[in-house]
């Protein structure tokens, strides 16, 4: 260090007392007492407090009774070198996080390789001055801190995501009891002699046994929606085609009378956990019959393009369609278009669709113009920034 021992003695030792609370705590691994003079009078002038450890063993038992902030590290040092050292300082995992600047007379670049594959967030050579030493410990002591900072803010989040995935898990459970005590009564009633008596009384059952329904459904989509962020993908080559064929079979039996016309291009197979997929494929065609069996000749058509360099599959229909004003709420929670009264639905399909190709690291967008249909687009496994990407259909 190019500061003179007499210069740094010199200056007034502060006491632990007079020092900053966030300055922090140093281990100095050192064998040199006129080194370990030199750092001690230097971190403790610019506020650190100093712990000393003489050897390698003597640093792991000081850091076994109090964790430093941060450790200078020698790399010469009697019997465990200053590599070995941080290897084991490495190994526990309650003390991976502290950063580890290694001090060396060793130059050479493997040397320094060998310091960061130990484990050394840095690697200072000696000598050097008193202001490149503070100037590394107080950047790595910054960076250790906001690295903390991200830890507990991320576990702290994930506590509240689980808090609240959980209080939906129990508010839907906990609603379909009431629900299920209302159907009940509704078939007690269509059961009794008062069914005949009014037509008005069967029109208002019929409303009950409608909204029980509804409400259920409903019930259900919550549930899906809290189960969602909490599933591990069961990651599997999924042959898009044939569980697009499959989910519009069984859909289909829901329309008896409605003669869709359902083509299902040669779409390439996909990986991604095929029970998710296939709620995707579930709620898109869902949507697609519901807002086209008005049509004379309600037409879906399931394919695969290229958008630039990333494939999209999508489900295309020739129903209702919607104005793009509305492209991004659609997959907003429970956001139902204006005119939507007439076709059934939670609003909370789309959702669903979205939590799913998002988990899946996939995009969903949609296009569509009013009275001409919609296009639902998602991808999967794609590295993406953006959100959604949103476009109109040429006027």
């Amino acid at each position: 260090m190019s500061v003179s021992p007499e210069a740094m003695m010199s200056k007034k030792k502060k006491s632990r007392s007079d020092l900053p609370d966030n300055n922090g705590l140093i281990l100095v691994v050192e064998d040199s007492p006129a080194t370990i003079s030199l750092i001690r009078a230097t971190l403790e002038e610019a506020g650190y407090y100093v712990l000393i450890a003489t050897s390698g063993e003597s640093a792991l038992d000081r850091i076994r009774i109090q964790i430093p902030d941060l450790i200078l590290l020698d790399v010469m040092l009697p019997g465990m070198d200053g590599y070995e050292t941080c290897k084991k300082i490495k190994a526990e995992k309650k003390w991976t996080e502290i950063p580890v600047i290694f001090l060396s007379v060793l130059s050479d670049p493997e040397d320094k390789v060998i310091g960061f594959q130990a484990g050394a967030v840095d690697y200072l050579i000696k000598p050097y001055s008193a202001a490149e030493l503070l100037a590394r410990v107080d950047t790595h002591l910054k960076v250790s801190r906001l690295h903390n900072q991200v830890i507990t803010y991320s576990r702290e989040l994930e506590e509240r995501l689980e808090e609240l995935d959980t209080f939906t898990y129990l508010v839907s459970h906990d609603l379909r009891n009431p629900v299920r005590a209302i159907d009940g009564f509704a078939h007690l009633l269509s059961s009794s002699d008062a069914i005949g008596q009014s037509e008005d009384f069967t029109h208002y059952l019929d409303k009950i046994h409608e909204n029980v329904r509804i409400m259920d459904q409903l019930i259900e989509d919550l549930l899906r929606i809290s189960r969602i962020s909490r599933i591990q993908i069961d990651d599997k080559e999924i042959n898009m085609k044939n569980l697009a064929a499959s989910v519009v079979q069984e859909i289909k039996k829901l329309y008896p009378s409605i003669p869709f016309t359902v083509t299902i291009d040669d779409i390439p197979p996909a990986s991604g956990d095929p029970h998710l997929i296939r709620q995707v494929f579930v709620n898109l065609v869902s949507n697609a019959m519901r807002f086209s069996k008005s049509q004379k000749i309600p037409q879906i058509t399931i394919g695969h393009e290229l958008s630039g360099s990333i494939g999209e599959y999508y489900v295309k229909d020739n129903g209702i369609g919607f104005n793009m004003q509305y492209a991004e709420k659609i997959f907003e929670i429970f956001f139902t278009l204006p005119y939507s009264d007439d076709y059934e639905g939670t609003g909370a399909g789309l959702t669903i669709v979205k939590r799913i190709i998002t988990k899946h690291g996939g995009k969903v967008r949609a296009i569509s113009k009013e009275g001409s249909g919609s296009t639902f687009f998602f991808t999967l496994n794609e590295d993406s920034s953006d959100d959604l990407r949103f476009s109109a259909l040429p006027g």
